[in-house]
């Protein structure tokens, strides 16, 4: 691709433009005083669907100072009712606040108390309206399993999903799949173009018609950032072609986010609204770069062949250029979404790249066939046949997604151990998707290099950071110790990713040693994966019977270990406690 567009006009005032977010994030991001934590009454547009989260439904609300999370029972909203709440406020848990706090979230308020103050108009009504008869007919025609493949594909619903599911969806490297995003607008606008296949293609009718269709998508999907911006770039192409202006791509993707970050700015520090932006920028400059010389040519195999052979080459053409389209989207687009995910999630897929060349395809089936499915249903009341082929779909994707991740290195943690890797691996991931910077500039190409060279420097800078974080789930405590380059678990009773989370962000790679108090402490699920992945040293207590016995009275590594005898000896209630300096766990 040409280098024009890094000097025109729109991109420059883009980099300008978010240059001056970024410095001005203190006025724009700021943490509310709340007065009352449990009396509180806030008001605000409901700017998020509700989603199920445990026994209660959650949605934000946004007002002129920050948004909130609410947690209530009622699930009866539709986006952009006003509505007010009074409830019970907490800070957002340490694992999401990072997350969240990108949004301008802080705070989450326990409610039941919730009025509807004004509704919000009829196309946000009839969205919400057809959302949740979509979601009650997949609901009640698939087992739940199925049901949260469908909904995550068609609707974006990864809240569906039990633990294990969607840490296989992760570890293939295909969660992008569960979020609507261009595809999913694609797949609508390709429908859309079949069904009314009388009318010209590319005339103002159709592509009104899809716009429309596209809109009340999106507003049903909850108008999230990727699915926001691939509607207003499908809206930005739908005006170049009226206007018949020789607008590329790349000028589209920029102005979408450009009007995208005008209405809200604190978008650009939202973690979705950039890895929708870096995976389609990845992918338009990936394919130019370097997909299309790969492309295989139909002449190449046609030539001099009989008509028979020229069809079977065609296929065979046609085929081979689909597997080297995903794999080149595959790579380019986890190539530029990798700073990322090791900033953020410390973790990237290895197998995605074969993954994907499955999945997109049985995805794009899904749709499709889950579109027809909710018609068939709505106008009909009649789908048996197209509901067992979509629930076949449903069942082949998840065992899909279970084997690549049964591989042991399906995905690996990494992270960056200092802001400088950080930088420099963001400047040489960008200097090689413009790769004509490298191949028309001597300057460019030196600076490469040294980029490459600081950045293998950098990563050998490793400062760990001590601390010690809390947890607990179901009345369980339990805690993760960084010490002197050491790393020390006690009772790991919560999702391990949470506990990567905190270890990497502390600059340690690993976990030394998993200590287990009570049978209520023990997860064996949990120190299983862990001591795996870490070939941690596990310590059980010695009424446990398996293991490395430990008791009261014994020392190891920094803890002296008591035993409570409260509850009396070696019965389900026992438990160890683990001292340290004067300093107790339990």
């Amino acid at each position: 691709m040409s280098l024009d567009y890094l000097k025109r006009p729109l991109v420059i005032l883009f980099f300008l433009y978010v240059f001056l977010i970024i410095l001005f994030k203190p006025f724009l991001i700021k943490k509310p005083s709340l007065i009352n934590y449990d009396n509180s009454f806030l008001c605000g547009n409901v700017i998020s669907y509700p989603q199920k989260r445990g026994d209660k439904f959650s949605f934000i609300i946004k007002n002129e100072n920050s948004s909130y999370i609410i947690n209530s029972s009622s699930a009866d909203f539709s986006l952009y009712d006003y509505v007010c709440v009074l409830g019970k406020t907490k800070e957002i848990d340490f694992f999401y606040s990072d997350y969240f706090n990108r949004k301008n979230i802080f705070y989450e308020v326990d409610s039941d108390e919730i009025k509807i103050v004004k509704e919000s108009n009829f196309i946000f009504k009839l969205s919400a309206k057809i959302r949740k008869k979509v979601k009650d007919a997949l609901f009640k025609s698939f087992d739940y399993e199925t049901y949260s493949i469908i909904a995550g594909i068609f609707l974006g619903e990864k809240e569906e999903l039990n633990w294990n599911l969607k840490k296989a969806i992760i570890n293939a490297g295909v969660m992008h799949l569960l979020v609507a995003s261009g595809s999913n607008i694609s797949y609508i606008v390709l429908l859309i173009a079949n069904f009314f296949w009388f009318l010209r293609r590319g005339s103002i009718l159709l592509q009104i018609i899809s716009i429309i269709f596209a809109f009340i998508y999106s507003v049903m999907i909850g108008l999230d950032p990727p699915i926001t911006r691939a509607f207003i770039m499908l809206l930005l192409v739908f005006i170049r072609d009226i206007l018949e202006r020789n607008t590329d791509i790349i000028q589209i993707l920029f102005l979408s986010a450009f009007v995208m970050l005008i209405i809200n700015p604190i978008l650009i520090f939202d973690i979705s609204f950039l890895m929708s932006f870096l995976s389609v920028y990845g992918i338009v400059l990936g394919w130019e770069n370097f997909g299309r010389f790969i492309y295989i040519k139909k002449d190449s195999f046609t030539k001099n062949k009989s008509i028979f052979f020229q069809k079977i080459a065609l296929v065979f053409v046609y085929i081979s250029n689909s597997i080297i389209s995903l794999v080149v989207i595959t790579f380019f687009a986890q190539l530029s979404l990798i700073p990322v995910l090791l900033k953020f999630f410390y973790k990237i897929s290895i197998v995605s790249f074969v993954s994907n060349i499955i999945l997109i395809p049985l995805s794009f089936v899904i749709m499709i066939s889950t579109i027809i499915f909710i018609l068939l249903k709505s106008f009909f009341n009649t789908s048996f046949l197209l509901s067992n082929f979509l629930s076949f779909c449903g069942k082949l994707f998840i065992k899909i997604c279970y084997f690549f991740s049964s591989f042991k290195y399906s995905s690996v943690y990494i992270f960056y151990p200092n802001e400088v890797s950080f930088v420099f691996s963001v400047i040489i991931i960008f200097l090689f998707l413009n790769f004509s910077l490298l191949k028309e500039i001597y300057l460019m190409r030196s600076f490469f290099a040294i980029s490459l060279l600081i950045f293998f420097i950098s990563i050998n800078w490793v400062k760990k950071i001590d601390g010690v974080f809390s947890f607990s789930s179901k009345n369980v405590n339990g805690y993760l110790i960084l010490r002197n380059g050491k790393s020390y678990l006690i009772n790991p009773v919560i999702l391990p990713d949470k506990i990567y989370s905190f270890l990497f962000s502390h600059n340690y790679s690993k976990i030394d040693f998993i200590f287990v108090g009570s049978f209520k402490g023990y997860r064996k699920k949990i120190v299983d994966e862990i001591s795996s992945r870490f070939n941690s040293k596990v310590y059980l207590p010695i009424w446990f019977g398996n293991g490395d016995g430990i008791f009261g009275g014994d020392k190891i590594e920094i803890f002296d270990i008591r035993f409570d005898d409260k509850f009396g000896y070696f019965n389900r209630y026992s438990q160890l406690i683990f001292c340290d300096e004067g300093v107790c766990y339990k």
